[in-house]
């Protein structure tokens, strides 16, 4: 886990794969510049996470289940969370639980310190939007990318910018953009074989 300093956080965006109970992560740090407490920056980055990937983009097989967040506030790690459990509605066959979306975090530093990427998980991405060599359609990458820009302003509005946490006494580093990769990547750890 990354360093989380003083008046910075990281959230965790959760998914229930309904059929087995699996939950899927995707994570992000955030600067708490208005010195919330946890659980109203959980609800904050939660109801601006809803404002685009709602119950009606996610497909039947899943569950929203809501934000967890940690953040260093006042000396101290603080812990919120919200439980929205909002069930999709898209009737689409999954893609396996192994397959998650691509997402680059740009930030104006180079080098491989300042890199960031995270994975949405399969609850936003069918068999159908995905073609036999992985590749996302042009469609739901492009309606992918505007849900998370306008995910990422809603929390620079607020006054949560998104952040690169670093695995040392690095001060985190700004999100500046978002990039959606065409080709789906692979969570191993999503798929548990018997």
């Amino acid at each position: 886990m990354p360093e989380i300093p003083e008046n910075y956080g990281q959230a965790v965006v959760k998914y229930e794969y309904i059929d087995t109970g699996e939950i899927m992560t995707t994570t992000f740090g955030f600067h708490n510049l208005p010195l919330n407490v946890a659980s109203d920056n959980a609800a904050f980055i939660s109801e601006a996470w809803l404002e685009g990937f709602t119950a009606a983009t996610t497909l039947d097989s899943y569950r929203y289940v809501g934000v967890y967040v940690l953040e260093g506030i006042g000396g101290v790690l603080q812990s919120g969370e919200t439980a929205d459990n909002v069930d999709g509605t898209v009737d689409a066959e999954p893609v396996s639980p192994a397959v998650a979306v691509g997402v680059k975090k740009i930030t104006t530093y180079a080098g491989k310190k300042y890199r960031g990427r995270m994975y949405l998980p399969p609850a936003v991405l069918s068999e159908d939007n995905v073609n036999g060599a992985g590749v996302i359609d042009g469609a739901t990458v492009a309606s992918l990318q505007t849900k998370l820009d306008n995910f990422r302003n809603a929390l620079a509005d607020l006054e949560l910018n998104m952040m690169l946490l670093h695995n040392d006494a690095t001060t985190p580093t700004e999100v500046i953009d978002l990039l959606v990769r065409d080709n789906v990547r692979t969570q191993r750890r999503r798929q548990h074989l018997i």
